[in-house]
């Protein structure tokens, strides 16, 4: 999974009177013109290429990449509210960043206490899938239910890693396989943390809906 290219700082941002010339011109023109609009797109370029843009670790990529987003369009939004005796362009921005970040992980939360948390000791969560030692209908079921909508669950992969997707890590998490949350990290060189997230947000979901579906948990 590729990750952000940009970087984080806690110091406030170097004074750009370039930048701030730029907002100045970019609010001479009205809203939705063309020539507001070159601006912002001035301005996005000198701050994505000042490699200063936020960066929270909490937040999952593609979290962060929603976030960034509406925080980029918060920003082209609000430009005439941005204040220059009040602090630089990119420290405003990140403030907007930050406030769209911190509700992202505050939803965030709420989903995890919601649901069970993949544990990394090899077993599955909410217990729902058979003893590896034993066949059963309920693991025949499943299997043929992922089989059966593999193009689907395919398609429900890592941002840019298409291998990383919800139909090879059931089959791969399923008995026979079982394979460690480790196992799968240090294959596919990535984060034991990446794959469980995705894992919780894409894939047992899926698996979640089909148990119910099939009437194996309750409702």
């Amino acid at each position: 999974m590729t990750q952000c290219s940009t970087s984080s700082s806690s110091h406030p941002a170097q004074p750009n009177p370039m930048l701030k010339q730029l907002v100045a011109q970019a609010c001479q023109y009205p809203p939705g013109s063309m020539g507001r609009q070159e601006k912002l797109n001035q301005i996005i370029f000198e701050i994505q290429s000042s490699k200063k843009i936020w960066i929270d670790s909490r937040i999952y990529h593609e979290d962060y990449e929603d976030a960034l987003q509406t925080a980029w369009i918060n920003f082209c939004q609000k430009i005439s509210d941005y204040d220059p005796t009040k602090g630089e362009v990119i420290d405003w921005f990140n403030g907007i960043l930050k406030n769209k970040l911190k509700n992202a992980y505050s939803q965030i939360k709420k989903e995890q206490s919601r649901r069970v948390i993949p544990p990394d000791d090899g077993s599955d969560p909410i217990g729902i899938l058979p003893d590896s030692k034993t066949s059963s209908p309920m693991l025949e079921d499943t299997l043929e239910w992922i089989e059966r909508d593999g193009e689907s669950l395919s398609k429900l992969h890592v941002r840019n890693c298409p291998n990383i997707n919800c139909k090879m890590l059931l089959l791969r998490r399923l008995p026979p396989e079982e394979t460690t949350w480790e196992n799968l990290a240090k294959e596919f060189s990535t984060s034991i943390g990446t794959i469980t997230s995705f894992y919780q947000r894409k894939c047992y979901p899926c698996l979640l809906a089909f148990a119910k579906e099939q009437g194996y948990i309750n409702p």
